[in-house]
């Protein structure tokens, strides 16, 4: 299909399966986090004056932020270490990190130096992203463990 649809070698067809691989995993992530938000604050909400889309804008999205982050966190993760769909579906031109470093091994002789540059900047951006959003990670991993 994806041929047929000219995109192969294409960073495209990457975005779109990783978007219908993730899109579950979110969307019960998520499930779980809006169901917590009482619905007084909704009625709350109701009668201060808000819309259902102002509701959920203003009590119902601030709530729900160490869910969003936690799902932003393992949906970033999960892509960027992908490796099946990027080898298949991506060219020379078009190569992840993962399979650029995987590329690069060789059982005559390895550039050691080049694959361990090549490993550290791929750990770096999902570090980096973790230590921003660390409060609300650990504020979503635990949102519903204690009660």
């Amino acid at each position: 299909m994806f041929r047929q649809l000219r995109l192969l070698d294409n960073l495209l067809s990457l975005i779109i399966s990783y978007i219908a691989m993730n899109l579950p995993f979110v969307i019960w992530t998520l499930q779980g986090f809006f169901r917590e938000v009482p619905p007084e604050l909704h009625e709350a909400a109701k009668l201060d004056g808000c819309g259902p889309f102002s509701s959920f804008l203003r009590v119902v999205f601030p709530l729900s932020l160490p869910g969003l982050f936690t799902a932003m966190i393992f949906t970033f993760i999960f892509s960027w270490n992908e490796f099946l769909f990027a080898l298949i579906l991506t060219g020379e031109n078009t190569k992840t990190m993962p399979v650029a470093a995987a590329s690069m091994w060789s059982a005559v002789a390895s550039r050691w130096g080049e694959i361990a540059t090549v490993g550290i900047t791929t750990i770096l951006p999902v570090f980096l992203l973790s230590l921003c959003v660390q409060k609300y990670f650990i504020k979503g991993m635990t949102f519903g463990a204690i009660k």
